[in-house]
């Protein structure tokens, strides 16, 4: 399972690097200060770079602890700071937000796959069955989620769609469904009496 998310996500990525190139932007700055877990989104030159999406977890939580602990991580703390760095760096470009992006899908996979290997060893056999069952069908809609967005808005005959945001967006997209599930698993895995603990640590909170 890990290696066909790993093998989804390079794709996802080869994709949009192929298919758009190297591109290099201008330099923005960050116009939002605050890393509050109340913050969910910045603004770049008017353009909104996602850090904490509302998905389908916290749905069980009550309280809105669970949901509060989920969203002041480690990863997204960690995210905003370097985001906010690169974009006050004399090296900021597309690539290098593509590249940033891409770092932080690998950081939300490997995050992914810890949750899930854990989920399964609070398991019994037939719920085991059923949430690798789960996770083969959210991986399905990742791969093809990811195949068609690329497919219809980078590889047209008539061109691109998307501008020089959009070889960023794609991968924060992509970030952003890693994220959701991680996020998700967890959500289960603390209903089952479980304490939720991120593998990534970060100096940033």
């Amino acid at each position: 399972m890990q290696r066909i998310i790993r093998v989804c996500i390079l794709i996802a990525i080869s994709f949009l690097i192929v298919s758009c190139g190297k591109v290099t932007g201008g330099k923005a700055s960050a116009q939002n200060d605050s890393l509050s877990s109340e913050v969910n989104q910045q603004v770049v030159n008017g353009e909104r770079v996602q850090v904490n999406g509302s998905g389908n977890y916290g749905v069980y939580d009550m309280t809105g602890e669970l949901v509060d602990k989920l969203n002041n991580n480690p990863i997204d703390h960690s995210y905003v700071v370097e985001f906010k760095e690169l974009n006050q760096s004399k090296n900021f470009s597309t690539l290098a937000q593509v590249e940033l992006e891409s770092k932080y899908i690998k950081l939300w996979d490997a995050e992914l796959n810890a949750i899930y290997n854990k989920l399964l060893t609070k398991l019994n056999p037939e719920e085991k069955e059923v949430l690798i069952e789960s996770q083969k069908g959210w991986l399905q809609h990742h791969m093809k989620e990811s195949e068609f967005v690329n497919q219809v808005f980078n590889l047209r005959d008539s061109g691109p769609v998307f501008g020089s945001q959009g070889r960023v967006q794609m991968p924060q997209a992509i970030k952003g469904r890693v994220r959701e599930r991680t996020l998700e698993l967890m959500e289960y895995y603390s209903l089952l009496g479980n304490d939720v603990q991120f593998v990534f640590a970060s100096d940033a909170i």
